[in-house]
């Protein structure tokens, strides 16, 4: 998971008036006729998949995964079962792939003791959700992932973390086993890729190596894909950089690739 900036301006105007019309007659439904309505109104999020997609550079905002053989689908991260005031507000949307979207369901956990916000009382400020929210500074980096590609506390000695932590895994079933094992991969490749390029630079430092330079370069350009917004994963490539302790020689590398380009 990475955090998501999403501004108001990556929604359109004529969406938001829609979705503001759609909460409003929403609103002025019978209580046992709203869900229906709401459900019937699924093309209004619908719409929105290609700008939630254009913020992430087409990853699920909760895997960092890309699923070219299935539908993205649009989450309400509060869902519009428990929170159908919210079902056409924009900061409620978040791309998810299936495997998660479908896993979370009707999931909201809040932390034990939390009020809990309802159509009367609408406001959800007192509420202290436990699922992390990829949209919310800081809350990915409470969720790292170790060499088995398994994610895990960033915090483990921090009790309200760890607990935020584990029920976003076990919401979500980040911990399947095929995206442990794309994590697993994309761990492997970037521990090769890093040891690489410090075993050319210690043995090239006072050398001037054509083939070496060549070699270099190539390597860095292999750490810029790995690293880049772009690509899958990224959490977990910064987790494999932390643990070689090699943060500032990908920071490096990405650089020297960039200004090849």
């Amino acid at each position: 998971m990475k955090y998501i900036s999403f501004p108001v301006t990556a929604v359109e105007d004529a969406w938001i008036k829609r979705a503001t019309k759609a909460t409003e007659d929403a609103a002025a439904k019978p209580e046992d006729e709203r869900a229906a309505y709401i459900t019937g109104r699924s093309a209004i999020w619908t719409a929105l998949k290609p700008a939630l997609e254009g913020l992430s550079d087409g990853k699920c905002w909760y895997t960092e995964a890309k699923d070219k053989a299935s539908f993205w689908q649009v989450d309400h991260f509060r869902p519009k079962s428990l929170y159908p005031w919210l079902a056409f507000e924009w900061r409620n949307m978040r791309l998810a792939g299936g495997v998660p979207n479908i896993a979370k369901r009707d999931s909201f956990p809040l932390k034990a003791g939390s009020v809990q916000a309802t159509s009367d009382n609408p406001s959800i400020e007192p509420e202290v959700p436990l699922l992390l929210d990829p949209t919310r500074w800081g809350d990915p980096d409470l969720l790292t992932f170790n060499a088995n590609g398994e994610p895990t506390s960033a915090t483990p000695s921090d009790g309200d973390a760890t607990e935020r932590v584990a029920a976003t895994i076990k919401v979500f079933e980040l911990d399947g086993e095929k995206l442990c094992a794309g994590r697993r991969d994309k761990w492997r490749l970037c521990e090769r890729k890093l040891k690489a390029l410090r075993k050319i630079i210690e043995e090239q430092r006072h050398q001037n190596n054509t083939d070496a330079v060549d070699h270099l370069k190539e390597v860095c350009h292999d750490i810029e894909m790995l690293y880049a917004d772009r690509a899958e994963f990224t959490a977990t490539a910064w987790a494999c950089a932390k643990e070689l302790n090699a943060e500032k020689i990908v920071g490096l590398a990405r650089e020297l690739a960039q200004a090849a380009a």
